[in-house]
């Protein structure tokens, strides 16, 4: 595995636990693939976690970025990439 494969992992993870508090749902609904629309997140809700993920991780991003992520997986590439510069 590549450094970039492990951030990308650990990038999940973080994602993942926040998806899993927020919306109190197993980690097993959320995959990479599993879209916001899936998981019934509305846009404050998703702001909100994306603040935390920003604190939590010690980055910015851009929000219209991020509201051009549809899936767990497009918002933890956003992240990967915020971390990686």
């Amino acid at each position: 595995m590549t450094a970039f494969e492990s951030l990308q992992e650990q990038n999940f993870k973080n994602v993942q636990q926040a998806f899993v508090e927020a919306l109190r749902v197993d980690s097993s609904e959320v995959t990479r693939d599993s879209s916001f629309q899936d998981l019934e997140i509305d846009s404050i809700e998703l702001v909100e976690l994306v603040v935390g993920l920003e604190e939590q991780l010690g980055i910015s991003l851009d929000m219209s970025q991020v509201q051009k992520c549809a899936t767990v997986g497009s918002l933890v590439d956003l992240i990967s990439a915020a971390r990686n510069n």
